[in-house]
């Protein structure tokens, strides 16, 4: 069997992993390469948070292309024992032998730094598909069987992380008195919306890693699926959209006039805050931010096209600003979600 190694050095961003690691498999997958991809890693410092979904993704859709499954190689060298520990805090090389998404050609345990206990501000979950009894067209539109298993799986995996960094997000204070306090952190509900989406819609497993950059002051949500990806479920339920960009915007504005907590919620409490969301969808990408800072009139933010419904001009100012903002033909199947928010909520944006 053919192996081809191909090396990294220095910080993986999310930048650097659609725009590098993704590309050169594009790249091989197009001439038709067959054989063992092995990702060298052990030049590389720092892997950032989100990128650990999208990896584990990646390691999926190298089997299926390249009829292999991928190795991840790690010397021996000074900054590999700090990535080891690194992958095995944030849950990677545990995940990694649950779904056999990656092989490993390293001694995972060796080259720790000595340095004080695990940051538990970082951790990725997994969570399974649906079975057919909690998607039951008796179940729809809320799905209470799907929603329930969600968090329960959150709270028993993310209890004592919530707990302990998210206390800043007590959010969506009218509901306190029916829901629980789960439900009530804003980061937590917006994952179980990004959850079961992948799992109804995109039929899917998905991968959901958080963590807090305490110097940078942020919180990181990022979520990756293996599904069907906004358009395909559009045109799966009859409803026709242009590409792939108009399908994440449709998929945005759906429920934006229902009763419920849906995506539109999602990304516009996000701007609220000041935040980022990124939505990458097979093969585009799109950014929305809180940009009022870079526009000489309110009126024309991302966010004030949602509040207005207005879609189209939505879309208009995407491809407007589509070197940075809609991006396309970076293929990885599925549903790519990366939130941004900000640890110190304005409670003046709520």
């Amino acid at each position: 069997m053919k192996e081809l190694m191909l090396k990294y050095s220095g910080r993986i961003t999310i930048f650097y992993f659609y725009n590098t690691i993704l590309s050169q498999i594009e790249e091989l997958k197009k001439h038709g390469f067959e054989g063992c991809i092995v990702l060298d890693f052990s030049d590389v410092v720092e892997i950032e948070s989100s990128v650990i979904p999208n990896l584990l993704i990646l390691g999926n859709y190298i089997e299926v292309n390249m009829k292999s499954k991928p190795v991840i190689y790690i010397d021996e060298t000074k900054t590999s024992g700090a990535l080891k520990r690194y992958f095995y805090g944030i849950g990677f090389f545990n995940l990694c032998e649950q779904s056999e998404r990656f092989y490993f050609d390293c001694n995972k345990y060796t080259g720790w730094p000595e340095t004080k206990k695990m940051d538990e501000s970082n951790t990725t979950v997994y969570f399974r598909k649906a079975t057919l009894e909690e998607l039951a067209i008796s179940q729809e539109p809320e799905y209470p069987l799907l929603s329930k298993r969600i968090w329960e799986d959150i709270y028993s995996n993310l209890y004592i992380f919530s707990s302990r960094y998210l206390g800043a997000y007590q959010e969506f204070s009218e509901y306190n008195d029916t829901r629980s306090e789960m439900e009530s952190n804003m980061a937590l509900s917006m994952s179980h919306e990004l959850i079961k989406n992948s799992l109804v819609h995109g039929k899917s497993y998905s991968y959901v890693t958080y963590q807090i950059n305490r110097s940078r002051k942020k919180i990181y949500l990022t979520l990756s699926d293996f599904g069907m990806g906004f358009y395909n479920t559009l045109n799966r339920k009859g409803i026709k959209v242009q590409d792939e960009g108009m399908a994440i915007i449709k998929g945005i504005s759906m429920r934006a006039d229902e009763s419920g907590y849906g995506l539109y919620d999602v990304v516009c409490r996000t701007l609220k805050q000041c935040g980022i969301v990124r939505i990458h969808s097979n093969n585009t990408k799109i950014v929305l931010t809180n940009d009022y800072e870079n526009q000489n009139d309110c009126y024309d933010t991302y966010l004030s096209y949602l509040e207005r419904r207005d879609f189209d001009g939505l879309a208009k100012k995407l491809k407007n600003h589509a070197k940075y903002n809609c991006v396309n033909n970076l293929l990885l199947p599925g549903v790519h979600v990366e939130i941004v928010l900000p640890i110190e909520m304005s409670m003046g944006n709520v």
